[in-house]
């Protein structure tokens, strides 16, 4: 029998219009510029979505509701006939703020707990729609340039990703920092696990623990075409440190 699916609500607000929101999660571009790095949407019921983390991780959704622009349903990962999770996003607009809820549903055993099952989409959640809140928040269009890379962990490899980054002990959310590559705004952080850092360019650089592995994204936004060499270099020395 399998595993019940358990639903854990996430939410946020944005300083944007219901349709910007709606386009950051339903078009290519919207998707790409804050979420993956490569994406396919057939928008509508009955249709899919295809999502690339540009590391040779993929999902597939199947859209179930789509009443635009404020409620979209989709299903992954079926099991005997049945979804073995999927996403509900809830959109209402007031005052100029846009209040994103998402609802992601997928399998917890009996007496485990949603974020004890998924600590690392928790944490996913937390870096990704923090780069959706700041892209939108500014004002910045729905396109980036993106390099995502993977390196395996050694032993004391947190402490060796903060000293590439230039950085004695894990920073606090709100700080700015200074790194090889400039200046930067930590917009999320969990000691030991992940790092979301805002550039003026302006760039980001988001750095999480996965299994025995070290994610690291860097991204550059607008009229940039590739990162800038100084977020590259910073996002290569990042993903060595870790090995060790």
């Amino acid at each position: 029998m399998s595993d019940p699916v358990v639903p854990r609500t996430f939410e946020f607000d944005v300083h944007a219009s219901l349709d910007d929101v709606w386009a950051a999660l339903t078009t290519e571009d919207g998707l790409t510029s804050w979420f993956v790095v490569d994406a396919t949407v057939d928008l509508g019921p009955g249709g899919s979505v295809r999502l690339d983390w540009g590391t040779g991780m993929q999902a597939f959704g199947e859209y179930v509701d789509v009443e635009p622009p404020r409620r979209l349903r989709l299903v992954y990962g079926y099991e005997d006939g049945e979804p073995s999770g999927g996403e509900e996003w809830l959109l209402t607009h007031d005052g100029g703020v846009t209040h994103v809820r998402l609802i992601n549903s997928l399998p917890v055993a009996d007496g485990a707990t949603w974020d004890d099952t998924y600590p690392g989409i928790v944490r996913g959640w937390a870096l990704f729609t923090r780069t959706l809140r700041w892209i939108l928040d500014q004002g910045l269009p729905l396109r980036r340039a993106t390099e995502p890379l993977v390196a395996p962990l050694g032993d004391g490899a947190w402490d060796r990703v903060l000293g590439a980054l230039g950085l004695g002990a894990t920073p606090a959310v709100g700080a700015s920092i200074a790194t090889p590559a400039g200046d930067a705004e930590v917009l999320v952080a969990v000691d030991g696990y992940s790092l979301l850092l805002a550039f003026d360019d302006p760039a980001t650089l988001l750095t999480d623990v996965e299994g025995d592995s070290l994610y690291t994204l860097a991204a550059a936004y607008g009229d940039h075409d590739d990162v800038p060499p100084a977020i590259l270099e910073l996002a290569g020395q990042v993903s060595a440190a870790a090995t060790g």
